[in-house]
């Protein structure tokens, strides 16, 4: 809001900023972009050198920039362990501000992509009728998909999944880390929303909604990955007032017979039997997930027993998109090891033992 005030009086500007991810959406003039921690955009308080390289940067950004929104992500290394810099400065939850900035951004997002005369958001992404005669209005969503990734040490994929669905309109991107040790939140903090939860999917999964504005909610494992197309998708079938959610239709990056075969029986498990598995890119209305009271606090199954309560509210479809699904867990515990223990452990869910136990046999930990 400062920078666009001051250059509608003739000041160019440059934001040094942690979350370059935000600027596009806003629409900042220019961005350089850093890997700091919060509260430290120009780096640690006693290294003057590294201060003057960043404010360099932005001098010569001032001087060369030719497109309006232009980001610049500086290469700069913080010198200290990020684990350190990050919990001395990240809050658990967002402040006030950051929180109206963040639900502006997000209707501001629709407004500019889908507005219409007659209708707007308020800052929590909901519309609002202001005199629309179409009565419509009032059961339309804001579309706005809230993706929702729970890490846990994933800097190998997680800058890979964040590249392909930055570039979609109208998708809010969340990370909500259990206690990463590597460089999973530095690497996503420059592109999205990074929160803090306690170890756990579930509770992350749950902590990450709670900070959505989207009015779908789509959970994606750090090393799935998706197509562009994928949201559109999605949209689409939620504009059926009677689809409550769904999954797209899954397939391993390892292509022998085996993993076909896995592939096969996941697919046919959700499309008829409505039990959809957290690789499968689960995606639920907002209204359904707060309905039936968000994922449960278990240590696993939590995305079968989701799927469940789900399917009484409404339908729970199979997208024909594909969702490609990592094998490393097959890979490092052997294949047919894994897929064995995992079918014993559904058995045994079936048959009433407590997920407290099935956790000690689940393959990797």
């Amino acid at each position: 809001m400062l920078a666009r005030y001051f250059e509608k009086h003739g000041f160019s500007t440059v934001v040094i900023t942690m979350m370059p991810y935000w600027s596009k959406i806003i629409g900042i003039p220019r961005t350089i972009g850093v890997e700091f921690p919060f509260g430290h955009p120009f780096g640690l308080p006693d290294q003057h050198s590294m201060q003057e390289q960043v404010l360099n940067e932005a001098v010569k950004m001032l001087q060369t920039a030719r497109h309006p929104g232009e980001i610049r992500e500086l290469d700069i290394p913080w010198p200290q362990s990020f684990d350190v810099g990050y919990h001395a400065s990240h809050p658990e939850e967002p402040s006030q501000i950051i929180r109206h900035l963040r639900e502006k951004a997000m209707a501001q997002v629709y407004e500019e992509k889908e507005g219409k005369t007659g209708m707007k958001l308020n800052v929590k992404g909901r519309i609002q009728n202001t005199g629309c005669n179409n009565a419509k209005v009032k059961k339309k969503r804001n579309e706005i998909i809230s993706v929702i990734i729970p890490t846990l040490n994933e800097q190998k994929n997680v800058r890979r999944l964040i590249g392909t669905l930055q570039p979609i309109d109208r998708l809010e991107i969340i990370i909500a880390d259990g206690g990463s040790e590597d460089r999973t939140r530095q690497i996503a903090g420059k592109h999205c929303n990074v929160i803090s939860s306690g170890r756990g999917r579930a509770n992350q999964m749950n902590k990450g909604a709670e900070q959505a504005e989207g009015d779908i909610l789509w959970f994606l494992h750090a090393d799935s990955v998706i197509s562009e197309k994928a949201p559109d998708q999605i949209r689409h079938a939620m504009r059926n007032e009677s689809v409550v959610g769904g999954c797209l239709t899954m397939r391993f990056d390892d292509r022998s017979l085996l993993y076909k075969m896995i592939a096969w029986g996941s697919n046919w498990r959700a499309k008829y039997r409505k039990v959809i598995f957290g690789d499968q890119g689960f995606f639920i209305s907002r209204s359904t997930f707060q309905e039936i009271g968000g994922f449960p606090p278990v240590p696993l199954m939590e995305d079968w027993m989701i799927s469940q309560r789900a399917r009484k509210k409404g339908k729970l479809i199979v997208l024909p998109e594909r969702i490609i699904t990592s094998a490393r867990r097959f890979h490092e515990n052997g294949p047919m090891r894994t897929l064995l223990t995992m079918l014993w452990m559904q058995f045994l869910f079936l048959c009433g033992v407590p997920t407290s136990k099935l956790e000690r046999m689940y393959p990797g930990g």
